[in-house]
């Protein structure tokens, strides 16, 4: 396919879903003694030629990538900690 009919072709085609463009790795679990912290890093898999901003996008205009973590019985969850943005080009 030539190079400007594959942008087309691109272009017309349904974005895919969100849950399908980021997917969180498999972590183990952990056990947690009461009162203690831990910190846990999750990683994430993002579909090829896709990409997210970060948390603090560059521009004003990119939308901030958020992590929201559901409310687990007798967890307190701390502000989440974000990578520092990198450019893509």
């Amino acid at each position: 396919m030539a190079p400007r009919a594959a942008l087309v072709a691109a272009q017309e085609s349904e974005p895919p879903v969100a849950t399908q463009l980021v997917k969180v790795k498999a972590i183990a679990p952990i056990t947690i003694a009461p009162g203690a912290t831990v910190e846990v890093a999750i990683p994430i898999d993002i579909q090829a030629t896709w990409h997210i901003n970060a948390n603090r996008p560059n521009e004003d205009f990119l939308v901030p990538t958020v992590l929201t973590l559901p409310a687990a019985p007798g967890v307190r969850a701390g502000a989440p900690r974000y990578p520092d943005a990198h450019q893509v080009t």
